[in-house]
């Protein structure tokens, strides 16, 4: 009885240490799948990686917002292809923080200098190919938009981007093909150094035309031979874009009250042809040349040019030793005109109207993230040395603390934007015009007839359907041929 009690007892001991032992192993097989860390079986017995729950990322924008934690093509892989001309490094910027947030998406970008991009991007968009994705320039919108795909009020809804943005532009049936991000316009770049070696100080910024040329003159550099080393003033490659802003500055809109057909053949117009023209002819402070501003003021042949925002960046990168500065284009008499000049906007990338829908989804995801992001809009910001056209970034240090944009902040209220019109045509033929004047002897009085004609028949000839919106203007009262 007692060998049998004691058998009983070994085997009740042995029972309960086994089943110790199996809890114990239990009880750790749950603490390490609790805690995440090791594998664990799946379901079907197979060992895989234990998953880590991952922290939301937070929202981006304002009134537009952007969910970065959405998942883009249901998680699967999709490619779009992307022409750029020449804003490849912020695209590459662009593409890689998308594809970080998004690594299903990739984004292969192809890069055309600026002429050749032009000649392609159209023509490949014709022929029902072309990229997925591209760089778009409101000058030649017009010219594709019957193949671009628009903006889906589902994607961004009006009242949200009214709210965000400023200088909103739609075509003439009311679409929407991009959003602005950066705004730019023209003034004055002086090389400090030559400025200064001229006797000149900050009290000579010029305010009017005339002083401007009382500057120049002051500037220009002639060698023994009489030869002009130094232009005190250059606009050369940029005055079609100056005959406009001085256009502007006497109360002269470009397009007739339909808004559909120039007008040159005024007095404003041919007073400021002759002015330019003076400028080499009597006050010799230039040389018409067919060069380019930009370059001739980096490489010192010109103390003073005209140009917009995006030269102030090309001089720090291509001619980091020229020291500029920088003031507001000289009105006429010193006083605020009816307007300085034109404005010009830099868009969000265009959509490819041929795509197939999964495509356009995701390439329209790709466009929201940027559009909301206030860290994706500032890259075109510095790129283009711009005014933010999203009003949360309006206060930005860069913007505030930036030479140019100090001073376009006073003018560029008093610029207007032309909405999508022929500009690159309308250019060309100007540009014509003002060469003929120049260098072929050509009267004004004829230059400014045979390209207001050329203009307007080419307008008809292409079929093209738009209006300009000089009139929505908001100080188009004081313009003379309302």
């Amino acid at each position: 009885m007692r060998k049998t009690r004691s058998l009983f007892v070994l085997v009740l001991t042995v029972l309960l240490a086994v089943m110790l032992a199996m809890s114990g192993c239990s009880s750790g097989t749950n603490k390490e799948s609790a805690s995440g860390s090791g594998d664990v079986k799946s379901g079907d017995g197979k060992e895989s990686p234990s998953s880590t729950s991952t922290p939301n990322k937070p929202i981006l924008g304002a009134s537009l917002k952007y969910d970065p934690n959405q998942e883009v093509n249901g998680g699967k892989q999709i490619t779009l292809n992307v022409w750029v001309a020449d804003q490849y490094d912020r695209f590459k910027s662009w593409a890689d923080d998308y594809t970080q947030i998004h690594p299903n998406v990739k984004l292969e970008l192809v890069k055309s200098p600026w002429g050749d991009y032009w000649k392609k991007l159209p023509l490949s968009l014709q022929s029902g190919v072309g990229p997925d994705v591209f760089y778009q320039h409101p000058s030649y919108v017009l010219t594709m938009v019957d193949f671009m795909e628009p903006m889906p009020e589902s994607v961004f809804p009006s009242n949200e981007i009214e709210a965000d943005f400023t200088n909103i532009v739609k075509t003439q049936d009311g679409k929407l093909y991009g959003l602005p991000l950066a705004v730019t316009t023209s003034g004055i770049y002086y090389n400090k150094k030559m400025w200064a070696e001229a006797g000149l100080t900050e009290t000579d910024i010029p305010k009017t035309w005339d002083q401007l040329i009382d500057a120049a003159k002051k500037l220009t550099k002639l060698d023994k031979k009489g030869n002009m080393t130094v232009m005190g003033f250059s606009a050369n490659g940029e005055y079609h874009d100056m005959l406009n802003a001085m256009n502007f500055e006497k109360g002269n809109f470009l397009f007739d009250s339909s808004g559909t057909k120039v007008s040159l053949n005024n007095d404003t117009v041919k007073d400021a042809l002759k002015f330019y023209k003076d400028l080499s002819s009597v006050h010799k402070v230039t040389e018409p040349r067919q060069d380019s501003d930009e370059d001739e003021f980096g490489k010192g042949s010109a103390a003073m040019v005209y140009n917009y925002n995006w030269a102030g960046e090309y001089f720090n990168s291509t001619y980091p030793d020229i020291e500029w500065g920088y003031f507001a284009l000289p009105t006429f008499d010193g006083a605020t005109p009816p307007a300085y000049d034109k404005n010009m906007l830099e868009f969000t990338p265009g959509v490819n109207k041929v795509i197939d829908d999964t495509k356009k989804a995701v390439a329209w995801d790709f466009i929201k993230f940027i559009a909301a992001d206030d860290t994706q809009v500032m890259k075109q910001v510095k790129e283009a040395s711009g005014i933010p056209a999203k009003k949360s970034l309006m206060n930005d240090p860069f913007v505030v603390d930036n030479p140019i944009l100090k001073v376009q902040k006073d003018t560029i209220p008093r610029t207007l934007n032309y909405g999508f019109i022929p500009q690159s045509a309308i250019n060309k033929i100007v540009t014509k015009m003002i060469e003929d004047v120049l260098f072929n002897a050509v009267p004004i009085s004829d230059a400014v007839v045979t390209a207001e004609t050329n203009i307007n028949k080419s307008f008809e000839s292409a079929g093209l359907k738009f209006k300009s919106m000089e009139r929505s203007y908001p100080f188009a009262n004081e313009f003379k041929n309302q």
